[in-house]
């Protein structure tokens, strides 16, 4: 299954049980106006693609195409929280993990999806 066919579903099922979820978009746009050029800014480097409040509860959901890609984002995780000091080609993955860390800081709670049923066991 797509990743967006994955947020689809885990977004119909929020909806579905009275939550509020929206998809974010990082990164930029570059658009020309005129003889000018403009960069808009998108949502911050390493948000996680859902932004979800259920019952009050704040939730951050970073979904993954498969489980595969769900294990080895875990993996990396493990060695960033350890400190180890990541290549830059996982720059964006690094982005990703310190949202959760401050999405968990703020009393929220961190989701990390390949699938509707890891979102259901969390959210009810």
């Amino acid at each position: 299954m797509k990743e967006s066919e994955i947020e689809n579903t885990i977004k119909e099922y929020i909806r579905l049980i009275g939550g509020f979820v929206q998809r974010l978009h990082s990164g930029r746009i570059i658009t020309k106006r005129g003889p000018m050029t403009y960069a808009l800014h998108l949502a911050d480097k390493g948000c996680p693609d859902l932004i979800a409040c259920v019952k009050g509860k704040f939730y951050g959901i970073e979904v993954k195409a498969d489980d595969i890609k769900k294990k080895q984002w875990k993996k990396l995780q493990v060695r960033y929280k350890s400190g180890e000091l990541l290549p830059k080609s996982y720059h964006r993955e690094m982005a990703q993990m310190e949202q959760a860390d401050n999405i968990v800081r703020a009393g929220g709670e961190f989701i990390l999806a390949s699938c509707l049923e890891d979102v259901m066991e969390i959210i009810k």
